[in-house]
């Protein structure tokens, strides 16, 4: 469902990550593309090494209250929490009826009543977690809009890029 990682990110410059905004269809979410690859390059891979690279990067902003459950496209992320509150992520499993609709890009969304929750993690900043984005989950953003770094693999499985991360000193 999830793992936080042993390691930390907290000198993160949101600045030097954050490029254009892409197209998202939610209007809780907000995505950017990575501005300085450079800068990005030099801050994680001198601390972790991913022997299965991932297929997306971006910068992504949850805007309060955050997401209702939902499972996303792409089945692993690591996310890297860049500024936080006392936000916290639900892991939720879903009963008879639970899905709400399907929409264009494979994001499931559940209806609350039909949900219960199996776990939960409050991020600090620089706090680095890896999860399984077909598990559904929400987010509760209380006063600050959330960013994160995300490194998403669309088709890799939990544990198959668990095993392929190397922590670096």
């Amino acid at each position: 469902m999830f793992k936080k990682l042993n390691i930390n990110f907290d000198n993160i410059n949101l600045d030097n990550l954050v490029g254009n905004q892409e197209t998202m269809p939610y209007r809780k979410f907000l995505q950017y593309e990575i501005k300085d690859h450079d800068y990005l390059n030099s801050l994680i891979y001198s601390k972790i090494k991913f022997n299965i690279k991932p297929d997306y990067i971006n910068v992504t902003k949850i805007l309060p209250p955050g997401t209702s459950p939902h499972t996303d496209s792409w089945k692993t992320a690591l996310n890297i929490y860049i500024t936080v509150g006392d936000d916290k992520t639900y892991f939720w499993k879903h009963t008879t009826e639970g899905c709400l609709r399907i929409d264009t890009h494979e994001t499931m969304l559940y209806n609350d009543k039909n949900m219960i929750l199996i776990g939960s993690f409050t991020a600090n900043k620089g706090d680095c977690y890896l999860f399984d984005t077909h598990t559904a989950h929400s987010v509760e953003v209380k006063n600050e809009s959330r960013y994160i770094l995300r490194f998403a693999w669309k088709k890799k499985t939990f544990r198959e890029v668990e095993n392929s991360i190397v922590i670096m000193s």
